[in-house]
């Protein structure tokens, strides 16, 4: 029987699926052997080993590891900046080729006006003409 989501091959049955999972999933833990006559290098050497097999017992060896797929529709934000088209933007769209220069050279420029506007001078004079601007509001009725 073929079903229309599964494509199973000839000699495969539909339990196959789930006892390949099951298998896949069971802890791979190594074949040691201990010698009889132990000295002090080879106890330290399977000791070694031994903690290295429990560190690494719930990752797959990486010719195991199957390699990884991009989604075919990115709704995650992540996923949508992993698979954006850097490239063929910069390579195609002039604005996003000749934004960063723009900023850069136009920047030493705002910091120029930034300092010049924020000047401890340029704050008092603002003052000033503020107060004269609120002092002529004050008595601009007066008759």
């Amino acid at each position: 029987m073929k079903l229309w989501w599964c494509n199973f091959s000839k000699d495969q049955k539909m339990g196959d699926i789930l006892t390949g999972w099951q298998q896949g999933a069971k802890l791979k833990i190594p074949d040691w052997k201990l010698p009889r006559n132990l000295d002090w290098k080879t106890l330290q050497s399977y000791v070694k080993e031994i903690a290295n097999g429990l560190k690494n017992r719930g990752s797959a060896p990486p010719a195991v590891q199957k390699p990884r797929v991009h989604m075919k529709f990115p709704y995650t934000f992540s996923a949508q900046i992993a698979q954006f088209p850097y490239k063929f933007y910069y390579k195609n769209n002039w604005i996003v080729r000749t934004y960063p220069w723009g900023f850069a050279l136009a920047l030493p420029i705002f910091w120029y006006m930034d300092r010049k506007v924020n000047s401890k001078e340029n704050k008092a004079k603002w003052r000033e003409i503020r107060r004269k601007e609120k002092e002529e509001f004050k008595h601009k009725f007066d008759y």
